[in-house]
């Protein structure tokens, strides 16, 4: 994540971590810790892959509460969304609602 937020990986190469997470047999750390996600990212971002562009514009912004911004990226106008992309936040949200994780 850090990589990624300072412009040294894009987030297309997340596959690749996770493949050199697995290859790492000393490195004990959790998946999560190790792609420097929270749990709660990570989680998200397994059940929504679209999500991880979100994640990134919530950190961006430096939230502590990634569904709050995700709701706030899902009211933004297009044009005032930067990294976070409405839509895919609204779809985000939706599906965070349906699997109740918010109300």
């Amino acid at each position: 994540m850090s990589l990624c937020l300072r412009g040294e990986v894009v987030q297309d190469e997340i596959d690749d971590f996770v493949d050199a997470w697995h290859e790492d047999e000393k490195d004990i750390r959790p998946i999560y810790e190790f792609l420097g996600m929270t749990h709660q990212e990570y989680d998200l971002w397994v059940e929504q892959p679209g999500a991880l562009r979100l994640i990134l514009a919530a950190r961006e912004e430096g939230s502590d509460d990634l569904f709050g911004a995700i709701e706030r990226f899902a009211d933004m106008q297009p044009v005032a969304a930067r990294a976070a992309d409405p839509e895919a936040a609204k779809v985000v949200l939706k599906w965070l609602r349906q699997t109740r994780r918010i109300p």
